[in-house]
């Protein structure tokens, strides 16, 4: 089993190797810097971090340019639009821990793809890095970063919040303090594209520029997965299955191990640093175990029987987890909390002989089904379209869970 067992963690390994490096080049077109538009087909890879450079052909067979925002104005591609720009960023955090309450802005300029939110006289876009997200304030061809800060102080091990820096602010009164029916809205707006991108939509609305929200992705994106991996139980009796087996509370508890197959839902925000996520699975698994036990009676004289009881039961476990998931570049490791509920089928057979004369006193059978509630915590981590994991769920005992799911492309 344990051999069986490698080899197909093995296999879906590699599997999610493989497929990682495919392709998916997908329709689309790339503005050159003369101002033309190039239709053709961009490798696609549903971006979380902005992408550095990206791979275009003209046709389906045709050669392969790797482009880049010095070589291209822009590019479009599976409902997103980039622009070329040169802009400077602020690299450090937006929760930022000082000693002495003095800090300054790390700015560096980069030449990056921006992706587009809002278009008008006055545009959003959005680059995103591996430390957060940087919302841009575009007015003809200058880029400005939009800045945003909560400073802490440590006291000790606790960092206490200090004061909040919304210069994002001033900036957006600086540039749309022509438009006088916006300033109520400034003064309330949230650093966040949900509450930005209606702004900005106000504004050149009211000026009579055409404007548009391009930001469409969803804000959830699901990822079906299928796993597999092994399980080990301590089980305990119920009260129901105890009284139809007769059990006495002095018996020993076994334990089961094997393995276990599931599928499931991995529901997380379409972004690269997103930290927490909701996923939901249905997975089997199956207990037999046999209990053999002495009984005794002196009823009419001293008589002791021997017990068998085989049981085999199927569990089909139904489980909702949160998870979060701290960003490590490569890796993302999470921890999680799971709630759920079992739907189980047991088999028993129930078998009794009297142990002077091997007689057969009695042979029972019983079929029922019966769902249980369930509760776990566990961890795990994400590498490429590959999470493991390993949980520990109480079911009416102890389950030790390890398992290894590969996660399919968003639907």
């Amino acid at each position: 089993m344990k051999i069986s067992m490698f080899i197909l963690l093995a296999f879906i390994f590699i599997l999610s190797l493989d497929l990682k490096g495919q392709n998916n080049y997908q329709k689309a077109y790339i503005i050159n810097n003369s101002g033309d538009t190039i239709h053709g087909f961009i490798n696609y890879k549903n971006w979380g971090i902005v992408p550095n450079t990206i791979l275009f052909k003209e046709k389906s067979d045709g050669e392969i340019k790797r482009c880049n925002p010095q070589s291209i104005k822009g590019f479009y591609v599976a409902e997103e639009y980039y622009t070329s720009a040169n802009v400077a960023i602020d690299k450090s955090l937006n929760n930022v821990t000082v000693e002495d309450s003095v800090y300054s802005e790390n700015t560096v300029n980069v030449s990056a793809f921006l992706r587009l939110i809002v278009n008008g006289e006055i545009s959003l876009l959005l680059y995103r890095d591996k430390y957060k997200d940087h919302y841009i304030l575009q007015t003809d061809t200058i880029f400005t970063e939009l800045i945003y800060k909560r400073y802490f102080v440590k006291k000790g091990k606790d960092s206490v919040f200090l004061y909040e820096n919304k210069k994002y602010i001033a900036q957006l009164m600086f540039y749309m303090n022509d438009n006088p029916e916006v300033i109520k809205d400034i003064e309330v707006v949230k650093y966040s594209r949900q509450s930005l991108s209606p702004l900005f939509l106000k504004y050149n609305n009211k000026k009579g520029v055409e404007s548009e929200n391009h930001f469409s992705y969803k804000d959830l994106v699901i990822r079906p997965s299928v796993s597999a991996g092994l399980y080990h139980s301590v089980y305990k009796i119920t009260p129901q299955l105890s009284e139809k087996i007769k059990l006495m509370s002095s018996l020993p508890i076994p334990t089961n191990s094997g393995l276990m197959f599931g599928v499931g839902a991995l529901a997380m925000e379409n972004r690269y640093l997103q930290n927490q996520s909701f996923y939901f699975e249905i997975f089997y698994y199956r207990l037999k175990y046999k209990y053999d036990y002495i009984t005794s009676s002196t009823k009419f004289t001293k008589l002791t029987y021997n017990n068998y009881v085989d049981v085999d039961e199927h569990h089909m476990v139904v489980q909702m987890s949160y998870r979060y998931q701290p960003d490590l570049k490569k890796i993302k490791p999470y921890i999680e909390v799971s709630s759920g509920f079992s739907i189980i089928k047991n088999g028993i057979n129930s078998h009794i002989e009297e142990e002077h004369f091997y007689d057969q006193v009695s042979t029972k059978q019983y079929a029922e089904n019966t769902s249980e509630q369930s509760f776990g915590i566990g961890l795990g981590l994400y590498y490429k379209n590959l999470s493991y994991g390993i949980r520990y769920l109480s079911l009416y005992g102890k389950t030790i869970m390890f398992n290894v799911a590969y996660n399919f492309k968003s639907i």
